[in-house]
């Protein structure tokens, strides 16, 4: 279409041998990574799991990664909304993490981690003046991500599973109008969920998000916003392989601009059948 023809390769070879011991378990090794346009990149992967006691797993990582721009961000150019920009570079990451898993009982588990992710050459939409500019492609250089988050799970009865699930992220301030996706993000997000086998063929399940999102000057409305959605499998018994699937998404009807500017579907239903064989 507008941003022309083109196309490219990409490939990759992990090796990551692994050695385990009483209450350890380390993992090392190498992602060779084959693009077009590109140098061969090797990044480094490695683990480290120890089991505290029985119930209790620490463990920390460390991992890198590379991603070339789209071509709508490299080529794509309409003059009026978006302006591509041919020169971006390919995002290199830097991933860490520290967490723990423990299991408080048969029905309780929960998890903790704090996170730490370096992206260079990190590219996102931004205007640099009001709200009537382009969104325009850019190079945000070096972006320092730093988050922590936790999950409990309980397991009520055989039938029901409930979640409950934190983050909270914090990322570096730029000098932009407003961001479109990397510097436009939620601070705080609080998910609720849960599935209930209500009997062989009908599976329920509900999701609930509250969420505050970091300033942007674009956005219409509040920065918190709470998503919902309920849904329900029909596995027929007559048709083993079959699911028919129900959602509805938005729940409440919620005005929050999940994508800043653009306002949201309001509460929508939408069905889906999966065959498997």
């Amino acid at each position: 279409g507008d941003i022309g023809r083109h196309d490219r390769t990409r490939g990759s070879v992990l090796i990551l041998p692994e050695a385990r011991f009483e209450r350890f378990a380390l993992k090392a090794g190498l992602n060779s990574v084959f693009q077009s346009d590109e140098s061969t990149e090797w990044l480094p992967q490695a683990g480290i799991d120890f089991s505290a006691t029985d119930n209790l797993k620490l463990y920390a990582t460390y991992s890198e990664t590379v991603q070339q721009p789209d071509y709508q961000t490299l080529y794509y150019t309409d003059g009026l909304y978006r302006i591509g920009n041919a020169r971006l570079k390919q995002q290199q990451v830097q991933n860490s993490e520290l967490g723990l898993h423990h299991f408080f009982s048969v029905r309780l588990d929960g998890r903790a981690s704090v996170f730490q992710r370096r992206q260079k050459h990190a590219m996102d939409w931004t205007k640099a003046t009001g709200a009537s500019a382009s969104w325009t492609a850019t190079d945000l250089g070096t972006l320092d991500v730093l988050g922590a988050d936790a999950a409990l799970n309980f397991r009520a009865a055989d039938d029901l599973t409930l979640q409950l699930y934190y983050q909270w992220v914090e990322k570096d301030d730029y000098p932009f109008y407003a961001g479109l996706y990397e510097l436009d993000y939620p601070e705080h997000l609080l998910g609720f969920s849960g599935q209930w086998q209500v009997s062989r063929e009908f599976l329920l399940f509900a999701a609930q998000t509250l969420r505050y999102q970091t300033d942007n000057n674009v956005r219409d409305g509040n920065d918190f916003g709470a998503e919902a959605s309920l849904g329900l499998h029909y596995d027929p018994r007559f048709a083993k392989n079959v699911r028919l699937s129900f959602l509805v998404e938005n729940l409440w009807g919620s005005n929050f601009q999940a994508i800043p500017g653009l306002k949201p579907r309001p509460a929508s239903f939408s069905t889906g059948i999966t065959v498997a064989w």
